[in-house]
Parts: structure tokens; C-alpha cells; sequence
């Protein structure tokens, strides 16, 4: 597993609630990533494992991958996406 950078995505302890600290993390593919937690209460001491998943576009990339297909998010209106894609220049055969 790879250390996550200065992470400060934290998590309630399910068992004492306390907060619990990302301790480590892998990319399971890329829109998954597997997080491992350590709870920050030493007399609970639990360390569990949870997904961070990607569900779907709020803002479109500007520089789409082809491979990642991600569902639209409902507040996306389509007609004015397609109207600010028409702008970008057309790509050259």
C-alpha cells in the first residue's frame, strides 16, 4: 500500500466513533481506490478498510480520458454541455 500525501480525509471510528486517519491507501482501478483507517482512540484502536469510489461527473475534464465513462450529474444540463463542447476546435483526421 502506498502512504497517502499529508491526507485529511477522515472517517468516523463505526465502533467508538471517534475520528479515524487514512493510513494507507491502493488504487484498486482508477475510479477505486482501497483506504485503510486506523482510529485515533488507542483504547479502541481499530483499523479497517473502505472504498472511495468515483460515481459521476459534476464538472466535465477539459481533457477527457476515452476509458473513463462516467454517468453526467443530474444538475448537468445537457443542452448547454453540448453547447460548450461545440465551441472547442474540431480535432484534424
Amino acid at each position: 500500500m502506498n502512504k497517502p500525501a499529508a491526507s485529511h480525509f477522515r472517517m468516523t471510528c463505526p465502533h467508538c466513533e471517534a475520528p479515524a486517519r487514512v493510513r494507507d491507501s491502493r488504487e484498486q482501478s482508477t475510479l477505486v481506490r482501497a483506504l485503510i483507517f486506523q482510529c485515533t482512540n488507542w483504547e479502541c484502536g481499530h483499523v479497517f478498510a473502505a472504498l472511495l469510489s468515483v460515481e459521476r461527473t459534476i464538472s466535465p475534464s477539459a481533457i477527457p480520458k476515452p476509458d473513463v465513462v462516467l454517468p453526467l450529474s443530474q444538475h448537468i444540463r445537457s443542452d448547454v454541455l453540448l453547447r460548450q463542447l461545440d465551441m472547442f476546435p474540431k480535432e484534424q483526421p
